[in-house]
């Protein structure tokens, strides 16, 4: 220490450098009119004569014993860089609770997470009173399956009449007892619970190498349907269901929903999104679910226990927050922005990537190459929202297994300056639902028959601020939808407002339009879909070569391929690169969706393949939609005949003009020369210069026949007089 530009040394001092709080701040003791005495007897904190605490002695220490709530101003005062950590790691990991995080540093669980001391936050976190405050728990206490599979745990959430970006209402869960890995699928009808649960099936299976021993859910109808129970029967998998009006029993599925709910429910109160962003936030709350630790599972997180590795949560950021998006430059001229602004939405199993949204364009963007600002949001303004409950009469909680009264509901929200008038019939309503969303109310009327039982309800705008709103130089469209800001044209909001005036308000249920789908099929479409569907194709030749159909396949194959003299075998040349092989298998079916034959192919590894090495050149012209359109109106008009030619095995009539070495076929290896190499005469499929070698064979038999090719397109072949 300096003191008048000398400096002294002191010895025995204690130093904590990584310290996040003081034992006691004294200065702002003696501030409150406080006095502090130390001897050897101990420390001593009076006020007016009055001893207030006391503390022991022990070594150069002084420990003291303080509970009065003069103190708590002076007590334990955080340090300078902690607890703004552990807010921004508490939004990163889905608001989850201290005591949660306190575990994953405490395990060492995962990695990527910095060290820093957990503690009660200073404040309270305003989202995860929107999203997770809940009644007190009752306490449950379950046995645990020893092995993944043995049971699964399964719901339904919805319907929902916030409808997801793509449609969803609903979304099924399923749990697995052992690891309690959760797998969710969204729906748009409940009645796609079966073909969810087959996927599910089918996929969960070849992960664990084990099959589903039992599958508990609730009595839904959903799960009682006549082939999802047929279904069951024939692959022996067990049901067990609660009893009616049971839900604890399947206390799981109801909780994992509810923890679904809770936590989308906060991170989209985090940055204020609308509630069309449902399906986003649930995906993200599952996958940040299965990477911490739960009560069942003791010390590792339901992804390790059911893959058997440790993850890491390094690469999470906050939901919803602001990602720009690189544009390549494939996409982009020279002078166009080298990123766009989107929402960040959440992650991706199946690729490194993260997903994001372009309320803009309205187009999900996955990428790695993309910027967070963790802080910013797309909605400025946070939700107001109070809840008063007045009436026993319950209806569920839109987003979660809670249940709100909704006879006396207020809802204030603030996130465009916009507002709606919406009129209708009214009559006597005996309660009221006023909801101020944006600059307006919207009040709803609950009307009752003669018998007393309750309508439809019907929905009042009033409007209290359009005046200010008209009033502006420039009026703001809201997309009806996202609840976004979309167009700015001034005057649009009056001539709007006039026009609406002037129209008849319909009355008539608005649905939907039906795209082109497997929803619009014929029950023949059906049938055949059934039948072309039922059962896999081989992916390998270890799974074919016990199945006699396949073994003929790859011997007409053989034969093919033998007849055309598309190889040599000769001795394995040293310094060449060599290419492997694989079989690839594809049932063949008719117009009724029987199976015609089962064609099994050779394919050479192409990407193996060397440029400069064993391939050059690998273009080759491709027919123009253009030129086949012409064609065919052409034909139509003078009224020719068409013919229409599929050449069999095409790629193997080509020529090859490198030398390109392959592996002999699995199964059909030489039993005299084993370690020979296949050298190539004909073109195979999979190699690279396939498409140009088979080209060059038809162009030459056309051109030696007579024809000769177009100038507008060089995959058109013309022989006689040119058309006019």
């Amino acid at each position: 220490m300096e003191r008048k530009g000398e400096t002294k040394y002191m010895k025995n001092v204690l130093h904590v450098p990584n310290l996040a709080k003081n034992l006691v701040s004294v200065g702002q003791i003696v501030e409150q009119g406080m006095q502090i005495k130390f001897n050897k007897a101990g420390c001593f904190i009076e006020k007016h004569g009055t001893l207030i605490a006391k503390g022991n002695r022990h070594g150069r220490m002084f420990v003291l014993d303080v509970d009065m709530p003069q103190m708590n101003a002076a007590m334990f005062s955080r340090g300078p860089n902690v607890i703004s950590d552990l807010e921004i790691w508490h939004k990163r990991i889905g608001h989850i609770s201290m005591q949660t995080l306190q575990h994953l540093l405490r395990k060492n669980v995962v990695n990527g997470i910095p060290k820093f001391r957990v503690c009660e936050m200073s404040k309270i976190c305003e989202s995860c009173q929107y999203g997770r405050q809940n009644r007190l728990p009752f306490p449950h206490e379950g046995h645990v399956r020893k092995n993944l599979l043995d049971l699964i745990h399964s719901d339904v959430w919805g319907p929902t009449k916030n409808t997801s970006i793509g449609g969803c209402r609903y979304y099924v869960t399923f749990i697995d007892d052992c690891s309690r890995k959760t797998w969710v699928y969204f729906m748009k009808e409940k009645s796609e619970v079966f073909d969810c649960f087959r996927r599910f099936k089918c996929m969960v299976e070849k992960e664990a190498t084990t099959s589903i021993k039992c599958l508990r859910s609730d009595g839904g109808g959903e799960y009682f349907s006549k082939e999802f129970s047929d279904f069951l029967c024939r692959q022996g998998i067990k049901r067990q269901f609660t009893c009616r009006y049971t839900p604890q029993q399947n206390g799981v599925a109801e909780r994992k929903n509810r923890t679904l709910a809770d936590v989308a429910r906060a991170i989209m109160a985090e940055k204020s999104l609308p509630l069309s962003y449902w399906v986003e936030a649930v995906s993200t709350a599952n996958y940040i679910l299965n990477r911490c630790i739960t009560s069942r599972v003791h010390g590792i997180t339901p992804e390790e226990c059911f893959y058997g590795r440790k993850l890491s949560l390094e690469h999470l950021k906050v939901f919803g927050c602001l990602a720009y998006v690189h544009i390549p430059a494939e996409l982009r001229s020279k002078l166009d922005p080298k990123a766009e602004k989107c929402i960040f939405v959440g992650y991706l199993e199946e690729q490194k990537g993260y997903r994001c949204y372009n309320p803009l364009t309205r187009k999900i963007v996955v990428s790695r190459d993309v910027i967070f600002d963790e802080l910013g949001s797309w909605y400025n303004q946070k939700p107001n929202i109070e809840v008063n409950v007045e009436n026993e009469n319950e209806e569920e909680n839109e987003l979660g297994s809670g249940r709100i009264s909704s006879e006396n509901v207020k809802a204030v929200g603030q996130q465009s300056p916009t507002s709606m008038t919406c009129n209708g019939p009214s009559e006597g309503s005996s309660s009221k639902t006023k909801l101020n969303v944006c600059s307006g109310k919207i009040v709803e009327k609950k009307k009752y028959d003669k018998k007393g039982k309750q309508k439809m309800p019907e929905y009042e705008m009033l409007d209290e601020e359009s005046k200010n709103v008209e009033d502006a130089d420039s009026d703001v469209s809201m997309d009806e939808e996202l609840g976004i800001l979309a167009l700015k044209t001034p005057g649009v909001k009056k001539a709007m407002k006039e026009a609406i005036q002037k129209l008849r308000r319909s009355t008539r249920e608005k649905k939907s339009v039906e795209r082109f789908g497997y929803d619009t099929y014929m029950a023949m479409h059906y049938a055949y879909m059934s039948k072309v569907v039922k059962l896999p194709d081989p992916t390998s030749f270890e799974e074919a070569k016990d199945e006699k159909k396949w073994v003929i396949a790859m011997q007409e194959e053989m034969d093919a391929l033998a007849e055309n003299k598309t190889w040599d075998l000769v001795k394995f040349p040293k310094e060449k690169n060599v290419v492997g092989c694989k079989w690839v298998y594809k049932t063949k079916h008719d117009s009724d969706g029987n199976v015609s034959r089962h064609k099994a192919r050779l394919v050479a590894k192409g990407y193996a393949q060397m440029q400069g090495v064993d391939y050059d050149e690998t273009y080759a012209p491709v027919a123009k939609m253009a030129t086949i359109r012409t064609l065919l109106a052409i034909g139509a008009a003078k009224g020719w005949f068409l013919h229409h030619m599929d050449v069999k095995n095409a790629f193997l009539h080509g020529n090859l003009e490198e030398e390109v070495y392959m592996c002999q076929p699995p199964g059909f290896e030489n039993k005299k020369h084993p370690e020979f190499v296949c050298k190539l005469k004909k073109a195979l499929y999979g190699l690279k210069q396939a498409p140009r070698a088979w080209h060059q064979k038809i162009a030459e038999f056309l051109i030696n026949i007579g024809f000769k090719v177009s100038k507008a397109d060089t995959s058109l072949y013309r022989r006689g007089l040119m058309v006019t």
